[in-house]
């Protein structure tokens, strides 16, 4: 009879316990906020940068596009009104953190030279011209789109910063002699010019023909002003 009852109790607490042990499982999710499910089944078989759309658990249609976390792993469908990878805390992000190139223009300029043409799907879906550039300070080639200020602008990187010639300016000019003629892309169209080498010493560069001569502007003549006064005696 004991032997029963006894049974009886481990049958109880087995059929208690069991349901609560289901509960506490992890799902499947990522979890911690991370994509559903739905978004990486979305972008299987796509490339970064595609158009994609899915269903969250609230029957709510998102539309976006896909791409890669910053921190590796799957394609997943990122809503258009989601920031960038790499934003706000500066995260791991492939690009250069807080506001940099976005990973698809990184992803457009692979085994291209600096200066050739490229183009990419922005965050909104809108197809982006440029060219490639390497940044200022190092790293991957991106592509620059062809209505931004040209690197270096500002504060000056260790380009020739400070508003001097853009990268291209170099490219078209090397293996080059000076005064042999050259072209580039300049962020407002094709510039042509002669090759020269900068005053204070360098890598030749691509100089427009509507820009003064090196030098110019400063008063670098000798002397430092005009006639010599007259003389009292006359």
């Amino acid at each position: 009879m004991k032997k029963s009852w006894c049974l009886l109790v481990v049958l109880l607490a087995m059929g208690w316990l069991m349901p609560l042990a289901s509960k506490a499982q992890p799902g499947p999710g990522p979890g911690k906020g991370g994509p559903p499910p739905e978004a990486r089944e979305a972008c299987k078989g796509k490339s970064a940068g595609d158009q994609c759309e899915f269903k969250r658990p609230n029957g709510e249609t998102v539309q976006g596009a896909c791409a890669a976390p910053p921190a590796g792993g799957e394609l997943n469908c990122r809503p258009k009104d989601a920031p960038p990878p790499g934003a706000g805390k500066g995260g791991p992000g492939p690009g250069p953190g807080k506001g940099g190139p976005p990973p698809e223009a990184i992803e457009a300029c692979k085994g291209k030279p600096a200066g050739h043409p490229c183009d990419f799907k922005g965050p909104n879906g809108n197809q982006v011209q440029g060219s490639c550039v390497m940044p200022p300070n190092g790293g991957d080639s991106t592509c620059r789109p062809n209505d931004a200020p040209p690197p270096g602008g500002g504060k000056g990187g260790p380009g020739p910063g400070k508003g001097g010639p853009p990268p291209e300016a170099f490219e078209v000019c090397k293996g080059k002699a000076a005064g042999d003629a050259c072209e580039f892309k300049g962020p407002n169209g094709q510039v042509q010019g002669s090759c020269v080498t900068p005053p204070n010493g360098g890598d030749m560069n691509c100089r427009p023909k509507d820009l003064p001569p090196p030098g110019g502007g400063k008063g670098g003549g000798p002397g430092k002003g005009g006639p010599p006064p007259k003389s009292s005696a006359q």
